[in-house]
Order: structure tokens, then C-alpha cells, then sequence
């Protein structure tokens, strides 16, 4: 079974339902989708900058409660680190998205 680990923009796009993202998954042959809890956090960030939209937090938490949550834990920290030494052997830098690469590492 192919679970995809999606990032906050992808996450956003399937919580809003996009056409686009749907059909997407869909294709893909997703048979899950999950997220981390740093995408997780980042989400429930941007529903409080809308507090004056209250819908946007029923939305996530609406989300949240039908997908997994992969938590950041010591096997994702261990993998964040192999990520980020081999970036930079490569000469690339490392940003929040290795983060979010480091759960299918772990």
C-alpha cells in the first residue's frame, strides 16, 4: 500500500479540496496520506493567525482527524541529521523540508 507523506502546501491544498491535489492523489494511487507533526503544527499555526475565521481551525482539526500524524521523535532526528551531513557534502543547504524527508527515512 503506497502512503504518502505530504508536505504543509500539499496538505493545505487537499484539506481545501483543490481540484488539482485531489485528482493528483488520486492518480498517484495513494492508498493513504499522512503527515508530520511539524506539518501538523504548521497548519494549526496558520488556522490561529485566522482566529477571526473560525471555520479555518474546524477545517484542520476536520483534517487532522481523518489522516495520520507522524510524530517527530529520536528515529526522525537521527534521520534529519544523515539528511542534512549529506546535503551538505553535496554542497546543498537544508531547510525545514528535510525535516518533514527525515519520516520516511525513520
Amino acid at each position: 500500500m503506497a502512503e504518502f507523506l505530504l508536505d504543509t502546501e500539499a496538505a493545505s491544498r487537499v484539506m481545501r479540496a483543490e481540484r488539482r491535489a485531489v485528482t493528483g492523489l488520486r492518480r498517484s494511487g495513494a492508498k493513504s496520506i499522512s503527515i508530520s507533526s511539524i506539518t501538523m503544527a504548521e497548519l494549526i499555526y496558520g488556522a490561529r493567525l485566522r482566529e477571526d475565521n473560525p471555520s479555518v481551525m474546524g477545517a484542520v482539526r476536520a483534517f487532522l482527524a481523518r489522516i495520520s500524524v507522524h510524530p517527530w521523535d529520536e528515529e526522525a532526528a537521527e534521520a534529519h541529521a544523515r539528511i542534512r551531513v549529506a546535503a551538505r557534502c553535496l554542497g546543498r543547504g537544508a531547510g525545514a523540508f528535510d525535516m518533514i524527508a527525515a519520516h520516511p527515512s525513520s
